[in-house]
């Protein structure tokens, strides 16, 4: 027998129609191990080592499927194609203990027949690299988050819990200066002057870029304007071509299904990994789009060619440009290997599937379908006019555009998006021409105010992270989630708009890590990752470049200095590998770092039963604060407990110099 693994269940019944009798399929239900919720669950000492255990809910199926991975002759991995997918599969492999001759790993960009079908006879080993990637992007969240997280918690008053992350923190930064920017902005006054024409239209005063015309220049130019005399001094024609974006990537999905759907980033995700997943379409289970996280804007040959024989027959040979259309992403490090979002089949239409689908994954498919077929299609061509008009020698200008041929824009108008500073759309001019005369009506002094920057939307703060490499798009959906659920920021009329503590959140870790948000660092930081992907660096140099530097702020933020162990506890007695502090049910031990090959243990000696005394005073009873311990860490607890219970888990820069100096006196006595 052989075992096909693959993520979700949902893929199951898609799949299982390609298939033989010898294939067994069965379903991750995503990951299947993580680091232990309890403690840090990283070896610091020991290159980042992880401890991993099998997730709680999950244990039955995993230990299942863990027993038939033994007994099949071959195991084929079929996870998603990216670094998530390439760690489900490693986690699997890994807990198996699997001989390596078994594992196959399989991966296509769309579930049909076809594409199944050519994974299974083209297999490949697990990509070390990419587990790698995934790897240290999961403990440089977890250090980050773990490390840092707790030493706000006792600072900022919140009803929920508060947290401090590695993507997260720089994002409610982005929020946080884009809302002092709008809370800062003092509104000034300017004018504009336009001048109504008997001829039929209207032209407004040309002024240099970026000038403001100032009440008194109003005045002053509009005094010249008595008596007006106009003439068109030019008349500038032209063509005008608009060729149609490329199709979605995973971003631009998000961002267009937010401004053209009103989905939030979570739910176009949902929708879309429903679509991918497969639902049943006239009595059979069937994967209507292509994999939906993709950085790529490509499309296969064989889509190409679909695409353009739709067009053909639907819109006719002017809607077609002679030669296929191709695109190149923008995005750095996209996996031109992978395909943009597309559908899967094209003889599926919007409409022949309306039936079978949900309201919301019709919205979506439609979107996705339409964008795909649009990018294949001939440009959309507007006849474009500009006339300079002479008002006693005051410039006034006017612009026509008539849209001739829609071109693209048959399948998926996108001026809504791309043209949302024209507000009248098609301006229509009379027949004019060069040194006419023109019959001013009227001259119209209008009062404007300048406008504060936009608030964020969901899609304008998912453009500016992807703009400046912050993070990845396919964990946008839990980073903007977390922001709302951590209190950081709130979402009204789809604007984002941070909180109090949201503010005192960032200020905070700008004041005391001023690396975690900043934006060009966390930028080089997912460089790093991708290197890491591609073989070129090594991932523990990555987390190292990036933890390293914070390690010692945090120690002293958190009010003590790391023991090191004496020389005859570094060293298992056992089996020579480092020993590493460990914290159980019953306080901290000493364990080997070998386990769970070597089962070492012993007593920690030492700190438990010694007072530690601090030279800082409590602020209710003036009792000394000594240095404590709980199986949540270290903290500073009042002497006279149990009549006082005041704690503190960090200390001022003052109280710290107080500290350290008492520790070295009783580490000199000792």
């Amino acid at each position: 027998m052989k075992l096909f693994i693959v993520e979700s269940p949902a893929k199951i019944k898609t799949i299982s129609k390609f298939l033989g009798k010898e294939f067994r399929i069965e379903a991750s239900i995503g990951h299947v191990r993580e680091i232990p919720k309890k403690g840090l669950g990283i070896d610091i000492h020991n290159d980042y080592a992880p401890e991993f255990q099998l997730i709680e809910g999950k244990q039955a199926n995993t230990k299942k499927i863990l027993r038939l991975m033994k007994s099949c002759e071959e195991v084929y991995f079929a996870q998603d194609l990216d670094r998530e997918g390439e760690l489900i599969a490693w986690h699997l492999f890994d807990e198996a203990k699997l001989d390596p001759k078994k594992a196959k790993r399989v991966v296509f960009n769309s579930i049909t027949k076809a594409a199944v079908l050519n994974a299974i006879k083209n297999p490949r080993d697990l990509d070390q690299s990419l587990i790698d990637a995934g790897m240290s992007r999961t403990i440089l969240d977890r250090l980050i988050g773990y490390k840092l997280s707790p030493l706000i918690w006792k600072m900022f008053e919140s009803d929920v819990p508060l947290s401090i992350g590695r993507v997260q923190t720089v994002a409610l930064k982005v929020l946080v200066l884009r809302d002092r920017e709008i809370e800062s902005f003092k509104k000034e006054e300017f004018w504009n002057i336009k001048s109504e024409f008997k001829e039929g239209f209207t032209a407004e005063i040309v002024l240099p870029p970026k000038k403001k015309l100032l009440k008194e220049e109003k005045d002053s130019f509009l005094k010249k304007l008595k008596d007006p005399k106009a003439f068109i001094k030019k008349i500038v024609a032209r063509v005008d071509k608009r060729r149609a974006r490329a199709p979605f990537t995973t971003s631009t999905l998000q961002q267009e299904a937010n401004s053209k759907l009103k989905m939030s980033v979570k739910e176009t995700m949902k929708i879309a990994q429903e679509l991918y997943e497969g639902v049943r379409v006239k009595g059979e289970s069937k994967s209507l789009i292509t994999y939906m996280r993709t950085d790529a804007v490509n499309l296969s040959p064989e889509a190409t060619t679909k695409i353009r024989e739709f067009i053909l027959k639907t819109y006719g040979e002017r809607y077609l440009p002679k030669k296929a259309i191709e695109y190149k992403a923008k995005t750095k490090n996209a996996q031109e290997a992978h395909e943009a979002i597309r559908p899967t089949y094209f003889d599926l239409t919007p409409e022949i599937v309306k039936p079978y689908l949900k309201p919301e994954q019709y919205k979506l498919y439609r979107l996705i379908w339409n964008k795909s077929i649009a990018c294949q299609m001939s440009a959309a061509e507007s006849d474009a006019t500009v006339v300079d008009i002479d008002i006693n020698s005051i410039p006034f200008r006017v612009k026509g555009s008539i849209l001739r041929f829609d071109g693209f824009l048959k399948a998926y108008d996108d001026r809504d998006i791309e043209d949302k500073k024209k507000k009248n759309g098609d301006v229509t001019l009379p027949p004019l021409q060069e040194n006419q005369s023109l019959e001013v009506e009227k001259l119209i002094p209008e009062k404007k105010f300048t406008k504060p920057p936009a608030r964020f939307t969901e899609s304008s703060l998912v453009k500016y992270l992807e703009k400046f490499g912050i993070g990845r798009p396919s964990t946008y959906g839990s980073l903007i989630e977390t922001l709302i659920k951590r209190n950081y920021a709130v979402l009204t009329k789809m604007k984002f708009e941070t909180t109090e503590v949201g503010k005192q959140v960032y200020d905070w870790v700008e004041a005391n890590f001023t690396s975690v948000v900043d934006i060009e660092f966390t930028a080089k930081v997912e460089d790093s990752l991708d290197d890491v992907a591609k073989g070129i660096s090594p991932w523990k140099q990555t987390v190292d470049n990036f933890y390293g530097p914070l390690r010692e702020k945090i120690l002293a933020l958190q009010g003590f200095v790391e023991e090191d162990l004496k020389d005859e506890d570094k060293i298992c007695p056992e089996c020579n590998s480092p020993m590493n502090i460990r914290s159980g049910k019953f306080g901290q031990f000493l364990g080997c770092s070998n386990y769970p090959d070597c089962n070492y243990i012993k007593k920690k000696k030492g700190a438990s039963s010694r007072r530690v005394t601090t030279g800082i005073y409590c602020e209710l009873c003036k009792g000394e604060y000594l240095l404590r311990k709980s199986v949540h860490g270290k903290y500073f607890g009042c002497s006279n407990y149990p009549k006082c219970k005041q704690t503190r888990n960090q200390l001022t820069h003052d109280e710290l110099a107080i500290f350290k100096e008492h520790l070295a006196k009783q580490k000199n006595r000792k």
